[in-house]
This record gives C-alpha cells, sequence and structure tokens, in this order.
C-alpha cells in the first residue's frame, strides 16, 4: 500500500483513498479484493482494484481473467496484479490485451510488466534481478549537510557496479550478443 500511496503522491492525484481488505457489493455478488483505491484526475473520479499474489510458480492466464471478470463487476476503470512469483506469457498477453497492469516485485524491485507505458520483457527482468544480486543489499551515501539529502552514492563503488555488469552480461550471453551485432 505504501508503494501505491508513493506513487499517489509524486503524481500528484487528487483526493486519494486507499484501503485494504474490503468487501465490496456488485450487481452479481459480494467480492473481497486486497486493495481499493480512488482518486480524481481529469475531473473524473476514478476506482482502482489491486490483487496481491504470493504464489510459489508465476500467475497463470486465469488469475488475470478472474481479475478482469470482477474488475468489470465492480465497476472499476483500471486493476492492478502485484505478484512475487512472475506471469506466464498467456497472463502477461491476456493483461496486455485488457488493459490490466502487472507488477512484479523481486528482491524489493518494483518491475512494471505491463502498464500504460508498454511491456518489459521477462528476460530482462531476469538480467535486472540478476544485476541487483550481484550488488550489496545496502548503499553507502554522502549526505550534503546544507540540505540534509544525499548527495553522492559511496557504496557500491562505481567499479563494483561495472563488476557486476559484466558478470550479468556474461550470465546472458544470448541476450547480448544479441543487441551486439
Amino acid at each position: 500500500m505504501n508503494v501505491l500511496k508513493g506513487f499517489a503522491e509524486r503524481d500528484d492525484l487528487k483526493n486519494f483513498s486507499i484501503s485494504h481488505n474490503q468487501k465490496i457489493q456488485a450487481p452479481d455478488g459480494i467480492y473481497q479484493i486486497d486493495i481499493f483505491a480512488s482518486f480524481s484526475a481529469m475531473g473524473l473520479s476514478m476506482k482502482l482494484l489491486v490483487e496481491c499474489k504470493r504464489y510459489s510458480r508465476s500467475i497463470e492466464r486465469k488469475v488475470v481473467t478472474d481479475l478482469y471478470a470482477r474488475m468489470s463487476s465492480l465497476g472499476m476503470q483500471k486493476a492492478l496484479l502485484i505478484s512475487t512469483s512472475g506471469f506466464q506469457e498467456g497472463a502477461v498477453e491476456y493483461a496486455r490485451i485488457h488493459g490490466i497492469s502487472l507488477v512484479q516485485i523481486i528482491d524489493q524491485l518494483v518491475l512494471f510488466i505491463t502498464n500504460s507505458t508498454g511491456y518489459q520483457d521477462p528476460a530482462l527482468i531476469k538480467v535486472k534481478q540478476a544485476y541487483q544480486r550481484k550488488l550489496p543489499a545496502y548503499y553507502a551515501m554522502l549526505v550534503d549537510n546544507d540540505l540534509d539529502f544525499p548527495s553522492e552514492i559511496i557504496y557500491p563503488t562505481n567499479e563494483m557496479e561495472e563488476k557486476a555488469k559484466k558478470e550479468t552480461i556474461n550470465m546472458f550471453p544470448n541476450i547480448f550478443s544479441k543487441k551486439q551485432e
């Protein structure tokens, strides 16, 4: 929920509200949803349905089709599915066609799989994940005392980042050999 609040604040959404674990009445029954958010944009009231899945395997197409049906029944304008385990190809394709946003959380990274701005190739997600794993779990930054704000990243060093990039490229020769051709 905090990530969604952060995006709402960044985008300066008006009348933003968010609630967790809601039961909402629809014409065809009562639906339990993980997160319900509402806001105003372009003078319109918008409703967002968010489902969070922590499965041991990739999300299948059926989960996305069920979410789309629920969104339609509830009269929501947008649906977002957040997963820690990724999405099968059929799920991604269905979401892209029907305007459902898919987000994968990998090692504290929030990756947009489908959204209004486009699609991320699952292979690219694996590359980013491998790169992040080669870096330390924490950063050290210098702070500008006048502004009391970070001004420079000290750790990981530039050399550490370059080494992580090279090692990651070597892990995925099929992906990077195509780009060099």
